[in-house]
């Protein structure tokens, strides 16, 4: 089941919630390269990156994201441009933190290392990210919206870095692999990526 983590959105943002797997928070892909940007205080936190941008140790998976799904719910109020690059590094630790910590569970990893990826193409570091889309595609075969996504952000990431034939191929692979798929989240990136991969470069 499809639904939104943060309430109803539109259908360019991705929320995965698996009954029985656990709650799934919300997948956004760039599709028009906005939002994100804001986070929980964490003065008492334990660093695992090191005090400036120190995230909570929780006993579960599940506690991980849940920090992870806060901060990034807050980052939505932030419109303070000179705030915004600090915040998404906090971003980015919160999400790292439930796949360092976690590395074998299967139903919140995924989407967690979906969105350091996510969140390192919004800091501009698109050769890190190219790196974490394709660990994600690597690492969790089996998860079609995590999988969609990261195609879809890994092609925008082969675009910003000028790659055009890289980015048009990626489009294409999505389109091919998940042209019948009848998940509506993955249906709205395969109309999209029909629409980019005629005009990319």
């Amino acid at each position: 089941m499809i639904s939104s983590f943060f309430g109803n959105q539109s259908a360019r943002q991705i929320v995965h919630t698996g009954e029985g797997r656990g709650i799934r928070a919300g997948i956004t892909p760039l599709i028009t390269g906005i939002l994100l940007l804001m986070v929980l205080s964490t003065s008492s936190c334990t660093s695992i990156f090191g005090p400036k941008h120190a995230v909570p140790e929780e006993a579960t998976a599940r506690d991980q994201m849940r920090i992870a799904e806060r901060q990034l719910e807050a980052t939505r109020t932030t419109f303070d441009p000179d705030m915004r690059e600090e915040e998404l590094e906090k971003a980015v630790a919160a999400f790292r933190a439930v796949v360092e910590r976690f590395p074998n569970d299967s139903n919140f990893t995924p989407l967690a290392h979906y969105y350091w990826a996510l969140l390192t193409q919004q800091q501009g570091r698109y050769r890190s990210a190219e790196r974490l889309y394709r660990e994600v595609l690597r690492r969790y075969p089996n998860d079609d919206v995590v999988n969609a996504s990261s195609l879809f952000g890994l092609a925008e990431t082969y675009e910003q870095l000028g790659r055009g034939r890289d980015s048009q191929e990626t489009y294409r692979e999505l389109v091919e692999v998940y042209a019948n798929s009848d998940d509506p989240v993955i249906q709205d990136l395969v109309q999209i990526a029909r629409v980019r991969r005629g005009r990319v470069l």
